[in-house]
């Protein structure tokens, strides 16, 4: 039993690398056919340039005539073009998009070249030096349907295979067309013009009241002196203003106003540390290394928000890896749930004992950016992140990471910290300072932002439209690229400052929920 499942299982595997890789045969064959649709082609065109041919040019020319009239002279380009993907190994390309474009163009053109003999759009004559019955069937179409409209559907038709063939959209396309105009335009206006050298010759008669009239001014000059200008009297400042007011300054001029800081949430009182509480630790941490005949002393205690960090000194000659070892012993000491040892301080030639605090203190988004600290940072796009180990406001600047992944297991606070990032920026930055791409697969995280003027679309909620977004961001991003390069800058800063107001760019910032579920 066991050698005859063995057998069966060697048998479905064999089957399946069959099917996997195609035999030597089978490429041959597709090669062959590929070899074919070139050798028509090649007889098929230079029957149509010399208007003979042998048994098979002749009847596949008259086929094609037939069916696509002047188009013919297309036919054998598309077999070129089928036989090499074939002959190349790209049978299996995927091109249906530029397809079906290109066929939407091809009918396009053809009903252009229908004749109408007396309302017979296939009039056999008329055939192969119109459109065939391809172009014939087309420019019947549009001529029931539209009447003497009739050339408006064949341009749509044109128009529409056009985009499909072209990714751009027309908006950019256009910019393109008008950007490549202007450039011989500026180039003339920036060549100075050169005057002919019998212009630029001054006669006898000119140097001399020249002259005359430049004695004057001096003479003039002189009798009469320029008076001196009082210097101004120093005017005190005016006093700072608020973080507040400071909040509203930013504010652009037409008329779009920041969200006030009252909208947050208030911190609520900080949690009392008892100082009786924080000796008995000290006392207790130094009595319980002291039972493992290790000299220490406490030097520093910080406070933060969730843990405490008591900073240690160790004796000479104690190795460091004995106090990471006594990290459980030193738990239970202190009756606390985990201790976390950092051992040694960056920076410090000491080391840390972190014990979690009794009370959690919540740090609230409001005491963060109403701060001093946040709004004098130089970059518009500084992120509030929250406080560390000492209760230190941390801060963080988009523009040095243009690429930011935010993991951590669950309930860890990967939602909040997304949420934290995005109120940062929307509280300093206008809609037209930042533009938001937000995708929510799950649709969960952004559903609260929908309807946001920042939002450059509306939150993507399927997992499909995600790549086509994604890659108009792409186009964006080069095509600021080409103008900043065109304008000799390096990044959205030198561009506005070096540009007129109305032609500044915004920032783009893209937001992904759950990127796993886009790879």
């Amino acid at each position: 039993m066991p050698t005859e499942g063995l057998k069966q299982r060697k048998a479905v595997v064999d089957v399946s690398a069959t099917r996997r890789k195609p035999s030597l045969a089978q490429h041959r064959r597709v090669e062959f056919a590929g070899i074919g649709l070139i050798a028509v082609g090649a007889v098929v065109l230079i029957t149509l340039i010399l208007g003979k041919g042998g048994l098979i040019g002749d009847s596949a020319t008259g086929m094609f005539r037939t069916v696509v009239g002047q188009g013919a002279w297309a036919v054998p380009f598309v077999l070129f073009f089928a036989g090499g993907c074939l002959v190349m190994g790209k049978a299996a390309f995927q091109a249906q998009r530029v397809f079906w474009g290109t066929l939407l163009v091809f009918l396009g053109l053809l009903a252009f070249f229908a004749k109408d003999v007396g309302g017979d759009f296939f009039d056999p004559e008329a055939l192969s030096s119109g459109g065939g019955y391809f172009g014939g069937s087309a420019a019947w179409a549009m001529h029931t349907l539209l009447g003497p409209a009739h050339w408006v559907g064949n341009v749509v038709f044109l128009l529409v295979g056009a985009l499909l063939c072209v990714e751009a959209p027309v908006r950019e396309i256009l910019e393109r067309a008008a950007a490549s105009a202007r450039k011989p335009i500026d180039k003339i206006r920036k060549t100075p013009v050169k005057a002919e050298k019998s212009a630029l010759k001054e006669s006898d008669e000119d140097k001399d009241v020249r002259r005359r009239a430049t004695v004057r001014m001096l003479e003039e000059n002189q009798a009469e002196p320029s008076p001196v200008r009082a210097k101004p009297l120093r005017q005190d400042s005016e006093p700072a203003k608020t973080v507040e007011l400071a909040i509203d300054a930013m504010a652009p001029k037409d008329g779009y106003k920041l969200p006030p800081l009252s909208l947050l949430v208030e911190p609520s009182n900080k949690a009392k540390r008892d100082p009786k509480e924080i000796q008995r630790n000290i006392e207790v941490l130094e009595d319980t290394l002291e039972q493992f005949n290790i000299d220490s002393n406490v030097v520093e205690v910080a406070h933060g928000p969730t843990i405490t960090r008591y900073e240690v000194q160790l004796g000479p000659g104690i190795r460091v890896n004995r106090i990471t070892a006594l990290a459980d012993n030193i738990a239970m000491s202190l009756a606390a749930s985990h201790v976390r040892v950092e051992a040694p301080i960056p920076g410090k030639s000491a080391i840390g004992v972190e014990v979690p605090n009794t009370q959690r203190v919540m740090v609230t988004l409001r005491e963060m950016v109403d701060t001093l600290e946040f709004h004098d940072q130089a970059s518009k796009l500084t992120v509030a992140l929250g406080k560390d180990v000492s209760g230190v406001h941390k801060y963080t600047d988009l523009t040095r990471m243009p690429h930011l992944l935010v993991g951590g297991a669950t309930n860890s606070g990967k939602s909040i910290c997304l949420a934290t990032i995005i109120m940062s920026l929307i509280l300093r930055l206008s809609p037209k300072e930042l533009r938001l791409v937000m995708i929510d697969p799950k649709r969960v995280e952004m559903t609260f932002f929908e309807g946001l003027p920042h939002l450059m679309c509306p939150v993507v909620k399927d997992v499909k439209e995600a790549p086509g977004v994604l890659r108009a961001v792409v186009r964006e991003m080069d095509r600021r690229y080409e103008r900043f390069s065109e304008a000799g800058v390096r990044n959205i800063d030198g561009w506005n400052a070096k540009v007129e107001p109305e032609e500044k760019l915004s920032y783009i910032v893209v937001i992904v929920d759950e990127l796993a579920d886009l790879m």
